[in-house]
């Protein structure tokens, strides 16, 4: 990241926000997950949040008086040292047929985006996904990667959402772990438990990692 263009925001007394770029986009996201990897293991970090575009920061010491060309060159210096390996692979089966017409959205959306619902599956099956941030719910993973033909933008009213759905919103894709009110296109569903307290990790989903899904019906 020799090359590599931030912004600097302060966000309150204790929190640094570095923003990467203004869209979703592959190169982005990536240049947040290096960054996010490498701040993590730093010992003047205490927390760090990564989304699509911005990687937020809670430094101590010395740090919490650094502006952005000093967290500019550190991030730009401990990338190039580190090369990260590719995200796991995730495969996760999804359920696109036998679904309550009232709480799945398939046959709309691909109407909408000019696609038979056979064509729309084939489409999301051949996509390889990237986990870029989560959140919104504990354990939600949002993915990037998402072809530019799928994207549509969000429904106009809010739908309830079955735990495990697969729905897209815009440019944006995800599991969505309970239930809960949307306005993305519920697509599909999967019986992996997205997120539980009762296993290490909690979440099913690490930042970075890579996600195809699988047709289970």
């Amino acid at each position: 990241m020799a090359d590599l263009k931030l912004e600097f925001k302060r966000l309150g007394e204790d929190w640094v926000l570095l923003r990467f770029g203004h869209a979703i986009c592959d190169e982005t996201t990536e240049r947040v997950r290096q960054a996010y990897v490498s701040m993590q293991a730093l010992d003047f970090v205490c927390e760090c949040i990564p989304t699509y575009t911005d990687l937020a920061i809670r430094p101590r010491g010395e740090a919490l008086l650094w502006g952005g060309e000093e967290w500019r060159m550190l991030i730009s210096s401990s990338t190039q040292e580190r090369q990260l390996a590719p995200g796991r692979l995730i495969e996760m089966p999804v359920r696109f047929a036998h679904l309550d017409d009232d709480a799945f959205d398939l046959q709309s959306y691909s109407q909408q985006i000019g696609l038979s619902i056979d064509a729309t599956i084939a489409k999301l099956l051949a996509t390889e996904f990237k986990v870029a941030m989560i959140g919104f719910l504990p354990g939600m993973p949002y993915f990037s990667g998402l072809p530019e033909h799928l994207h549509l933008p969000r429904r106009q009213h809010l739908a309830t959402a079955v735990p495990g759905t697969f729905a897209i919103g815009g440019q944006q894709a995800g599991f969505l772990p309970n239930q809960t009110l949307t306005g993305w296109w519920r697509l599909g569903a999967t019986d992996a438990s997205i997120f539980t307290l009762e296993r290490e990790p909690q979440g099913l989903f690490q930042i970075g990692d890579r996600v195809r899904l699988l047709r289970a019906d």
